[in-house]
């Protein structure tokens, strides 16, 4: 086998040429220049000549950059962890910056972000969509250790995700927010002023342990605007069948709910046990009645 040959194997034309991932080349060949000099490092302080320690961390750099320019990147996984961690000044600056699928009038189509996430999957025995078992088990878990954290008090993981930064000062310290009950209804508050709320506790619970696992898989979670990541995280409660906080059944239905003026059909889904509303959404009438 030729060197050219060789060279391309370790070539992939999905990362390198006009494909190539700028920010991802920046960050691995820091990284490579880093390894470079902290071999030299190692092997001076063992009492290795300099003029060798030299020759050996310079051909780790020129190996490595070698690597890049064949591959894209030197660390696995590199495309997905610097859509996910890096900046998104840097991403902007780059044009790399992950943008979700959105509609004809600029919404985030909710179902096609769950999708490339890995959130969501088509049912292997149904004509329908299921939660994927990875997200589901780390969801799950996630809720759990909120549930049963200190004192009973949830864990926020990161009211950030749910606060709209246009209405609180930038050098706020989220860490102060106040989180009660008021009447059904689960609220957030910074300085007496609410900044977040929802249906009740476990719709928090619920929707507070998804935004942290949506961080942690969905690339384009860090772009999404605070609406958008309420409705995101907000439709997964869709899928519950546990409840988050009492951990009974979840019951799924249409209501009819009236107020002084008027009445309206929603579609609600309620925790048995402790009877409190988990979701809650307006839907025209008899929009679920089977044909």
């Amino acid at each position: 086998m030729s060197l050219s040959n060789s060279f391309d194997g370790l070539r992939q034309p999905e990362y390198t040429g006009e494909n190539r991932c700028l920010p991802c080349t920046v960050v691995n060949l820091g990284i490579a220049t880093a390894l470079g000099i902290g071999v030299t490092g190692v092997l001076v302080s063992s009492g290795t000549t300099i003029e060798l320690s030299s020759v050996v961390g310079g051909a780790i750099i020129a190996v490595s950059a070698g690597l890049i320019y064949l591959r894209g990147y030197l660390v696995p996984g590199t495309p997905t962890l610097t859509k996910r961690y890096m900046p998104l000044w840097m991403l902007r600056l780059f044009g790399k910056a992950p943008e979700p699928v959105r509609d004809d009038r600029g919404n985030v189509e909710v179902e096609s972000f769950l999708l490339e996430a890995g959130v969501i999957e088509e049912c292997p025995d149904d004509d329908d969509l299921c939660l994927t078992e990875s997200f589901e088990t780390a969801w799950r878990d996630r809720i759990d250790a909120m549930r049963d954290g200190a004192n009973g008090e949830a864990i926020d993981p990161g009211i950030d995700d749910f606060v709209d930064r246009g209405e609180v000062e930038e050098d706020v310290d989220l860490g102060d927010v106040v989180f009660e009950e008021r009447g059904s209804a689960y609220v957030a508050t910074l300085d007496g002023r609410r900044i977040a709320k929802w249906e009740s506790r476990p719709a928090y619970l619920a929707d507070a342990a998804a935004a942290a696992e949506l961080r942690r898989r969905a690339a384009g979670w860090r772009v999404l605007g605070f609406p958008e990541r309420t409705e995101v995280a907000g439709s997964l409660r869709l899928w519950l069948e546990e409840c988050p906080d009492c951990e009974g059944p979840v019951t799924m239905d249409q209501e009819t709910v009236q107020s002084c003026c008027h009445e309206r059909q929603v579609l609600a889904a309620t925790c048995d046990n402790c009877g409190v509303r988990l979701f809650e959404a307006n839907i025209s009438p008899g929009a679920l009645d089977s044909n």
